[in-house]
């Protein structure tokens, strides 16, 4: 069976005959509905998860942000069948969008860059990344990254290193707080008489995590049990409520006293118990006197793939115990409900299942600890599973100072993808918990499992009447490009009518009916580069020349993401508030490295010689190159009319003397009256003459006047025999010739600039041992190595060169991606740069 394929599993009974657990002769509706639903969800309306990982998470203006965004299908974590196109943004403190890529996802995986900009204000930014269809999601969680830039110059104040220890660094002390103290019966509820396990977290009341011990006792002050918490605030006791007992929690907190009560146990009801054992979690239920374990239902699933289900038979009195075997089942937060006769959830809990049989081992080394600047590194990695057969996936590698990557603060891609995603992104520190399988990090992940709701989806929702949640965000395969239609004076009004798109640099046309919301959507497209899109509302009905005029056309430039607030348990060791001081790390670069003005930058002397022409004939010749007419009879540049700012295109033609059907002292298009063609960035229109009333100057650059006895206007067949006039706003880049990005907006039609894939760039690494490369010159680059597409060989191994360069101290390699299987793989390794060796 290949790991991770579920296709069924294994039981083994502690104290029930196999006879209880055969299903296939229950008929139980609620069952049937369940694997339907689960199994839905699965093909059909299964989530995507990103993840993205950047070189390092400090800077300096001017550098340069290394990025892979993965996108993954929320289940198996593997290549998702939806989305093609991932969305990353660069967002500042006020969480407005400073750069935005758009990315091309080949397999699981796509790669970009962000050039930090010397105009950027220092301090802290965030990277975001997304898909379209994740916007569908009730439970909203994108990832984010944090990032640091700091602009940096020989006259920086000072600044303060970041150890990126837990409770370390530059800290400030502001205080005593408060303690609050909350518990989490596990299954829901505790019962009377019944051995349950509280979830205990233990919060500041900034919501800081506090270690602290306690004790549990009876109102009559009788002590039952004693608990502890430890990282995030978080532990756990067992104990065993009576009926009508009232207990209380006690803790000592500088020499103060504090109570907090317990929940009160029911005196009758069910109760759901499980021991995770690693390798196996042991399912324990229960019911009181009066009531029956018959017709219940426990259902376990994992991120929605169904991996246990058992319904309550004759031989079911009070209580039942199943051992479910964790080989075959992936890594991840399982969830277990057990639901009543009548088919109400009565009890839940979360479990992380984690067999250590299923790790991985990456196997980082150098040859050798130490090195002099400059020196070549020699890199092998070998990714092997605990079987030591290799293992294939999308891996990254990145070389940095220690000091530039926080331990705290940032999340890996296991506490990403195995935690917060389905937990709603609120565990502070999640990579806490895989850093080393150690049993105090089972207790606490345990623990943490005990007050935590699962987020992805909720039985009532899942259950309910509607089959199939209603996609309003549909899934990308490539670039669309969407927008809607209403009434341009009524803009509540929408029209569904013909839409028609057009690209005539990469000759692309489409057309379509607007839906009933006016909302139209061509594509998927790939192109690289952006390009210039026309989008016509064209109306078939009698009155199609009149409705055309009064249709308004919107082009959506980049999803509208809805703000969300993702809370975070924060990290503490004691009942002290801290703060850090700041983020930005010290690097040391010597004066020269900022001898010139910050923002300035310095190019190489390059020899021009060209016969000296004027800027206005260098560029009519050029624009006579890109158009398909050659020279029009009249070229009129908006900015040759006095006063255009306030006139339409029409009048700064008149002012120019052209005329459509001709006068004593204008130039004559043509004689007809039907008018001239017009085209609007080479794509023609069933735009009038009269129609450039309407149409403002300051959206276009230039107007082309094509005569219809011109021998250009022949190319436009019949209607070019009656002239044309080309309205250019987006004209080719040429020198001299001012350019505006300004889309038209007026009635029937409208331009937009679509931008395409990024197209990262191509990480440079110096090679010292070649004579064309200088030795001399310095080199301060804080990433040594960068590649976001690792090749491995078929023994999963890969070899990896590079140059260390003028920047000393301990350096870390990082290796994390995505199996083939979905499993996620981690490994870190440390060299250091001395020029004292």
């Amino acid at each position: 069976m290949k790991l991770f394929s579920f296709k069924t599993v294994i039981y083994s009974f502690v104290f029930l005959s196999i006879l209880a657990f055969n299903l296939a002769d229950q008929g139980n509706g609620l069952l049937s509905k369940i694997e339907d639903r689960l199994k839905s969800y699965f093909v059909n309306d299964s989530p995507e998860k990103t993840f993205l990982e950047t070189d390092k998470d400090m800077y300096v203006l001017g550098d340069t942000i290394w990025l892979k965004t993965y996108v993954v299908n929320g289940i198996t974590h593997q290549t998702s069948n939806k989305s093609r196109v991932a969305y990353v943004e660069l967002l500042n403190d006020n969480d407005s969008i400073v750069e935005k890529r758009r990315l091309f996802i080949e397999g699981t995986s796509g790669v970009g860059d962000i050039s930090l900009s010397n105009v950027l204000k220092q301090g802290s930014y965030k990277l975001r990344a997304y898909t379209n269809y994740m916007l569908n999601d009730n439970h909203i969680s994108f990832f984010e990254k944090s990032v640091t830039v700091s602009a940096k110059s020989s006259s920086m104040s000072e600044s303060y290193s970041v150890t990126a220890e837990i409770g370390e660094g530059q800290l400030e002390d502001v205080g005593d707080v408060e303690t609050n103290l909350m518990f989490f019966p596990e299954g829901g509820d505790l019962v009377a008489g019944v051995s349950g396990v509280l979830g205990i977290k233990a919060l500041d009341s900034h919501g800081a995590g506090l270690s602290l011990k306690g004790s549990i006792h009876t109102s009559e002050g009788n002590l039952v049990a004693e608990f502890e918490t430890g990282e995030f605030g978080l532990g756990k006791v067992n104990i065993i409520p009576k009926k009508n007992t009232v207990y209380y929690a006690r803790i000592k907190n500088d020499k103060r006293e504090r109570r907090f009560d317990l929940p009160i146990a029911k005196s009758e009801g069910y109760s759901l118990n499980i021991k995770n054992w690693e390798d196996n979690l042991l399912l324990q239920v229960t019911a009181t006197k009066g009531h029956s374990l018959k017709g219940t239902l426990l259902i376990g699933h994992l991120r929605g793939e169904l991996i246990f289900k058992r319904l309550g038979t004759d031989i079911d009195v009070d209580s039942y115990a199943v051992r479910l075997v964790t080989k075959e089942l992936q890594e991840g937060v399982a969830q277990f409900t057990l639901f009543s006769s009548e088919g109400n959830p009565i009890c839940e809990r979360l479990v992380f299942v984690d067999h250590p049989g299923n790790d991985t081992e990456v196997i980082i080394k150098t040859n050798k600890d130490n090195f002099v600047t400059k020196e070549k590194v020699n890199l092998d990695i070998s990714i092997l599973d605990k079987k030591g057969k290799p293992l294939q996936g999308d891996f990254l590698t990145s070389v940095i100072p220690v000091t530039h990557q926080l331990k705290q603060g940032n999340i890996g891609i296991k506490g990403w993808l195995l935690l917060n995603s389905d937990l709603g992104g609120t565990v502070a520190d999640p990579d806490f918990f895989f850093t080393e399988n150690t049993k105090q990090k089972r207790f606490l992940l345990d623990a943490l499992m005990l007050t935590h709701g699962w987020r992805r989806f909720v039985w009532k929702e899942m259950l309910g009447d509607e089959i199939q949640k209603e996609v309003t965000y549909a899934p990308e395969k490539g670039i669309m490009v969407k927008g809607t239609m209403v009434d341009y004076y009524h803009p509540s009004m929408a029209k569904s009518v013909i839409a028609k798109f057009n690209v005539l640099e990469e000759a692309l046309n489409d057309e379509q009916v607007a839906d009933e919301r006016g909302r139209f959507s061509f594509g998927p497209y790939y192109f690289n580069d952006s390009i210039t899109a026309i989008i016509q509302a064209v109306d078939t009905t009698r009155r199609a020349k009149s409705a055309q005029k009064n249709i308004a056309i919107t082009v959506d430039e980049w999803p509208d993401v809805p703000k969300t607030v993702i809370i975070r348990d924060s990290v503490g060791k004691n009942s002290k508030i801290f703060k850090i001081k700041n983020l930005f790390v010290e690097t040391e670069y010597p004066s020269s490295y900022f001898d010139d003005e910050q923002g300035m930058i310095k190019l190489n002397p390059v020899s021009v010689k060209a016969k000296k022409i004027s800027r206005a004939r260098y560029v009519e010749e050029e624009l006579n190159k890109t158009t398909p007419y050659g020279r029009p009879d009249i070229r009129v540049f908006r900015d040759s009319v006095a006063g255009w700012q306030t006139m339409s295109v029409f009048d700064i033609l008149v002012r120019r003397g052209v005329s459509s059907n001709g006068g004593s002292s204008m130039t004559t298009i043509s004689r007809e009256s039907s008018g001239p063609l017009i085209l609007v960035d080479g794509t023609s229109t069933s735009l009038t003459y009269g129609d450039l009333k309407v149409m403002r100057a300051n959206e276009v650059v230039y107007v082309d006047v094509i005569r219809g006895y011109n021998p250009g206007a022949s190319i436009y067949g019949a209607r070019g025999w009656l002239g044309a006039i080309a309205i250019y706003t987006n004209p080719p880049s040429i020198e001299g010739l001012e350019k505006y990005d300004i889309p038209i907006d007026v009635p029937g039609i409208k331009t937009a600039r679509i931008a395409g894939f990024y197209k990262a760039r191509e990480f440079y690494s110096p090679n010292y041992s070649e004579a064309s490369t200088s030795t001399t010159e310095l080199d301060y680059r804080t990433t040594l190595f960068w590649d976001p597409k690792v090749n491995l060989s078929k023994d999963g191994k890969t070899q990896i060169q590079f140059y260390t360069g003028d920047v000393t101290g301990d350096f870390m390699v990082k290796f994390q991606g995505i199996a083939e299987d979905g499993r996620l793989v981690t490994g870190s390794h440390y060299f250091t740069v001395d020029n004292s060796l």
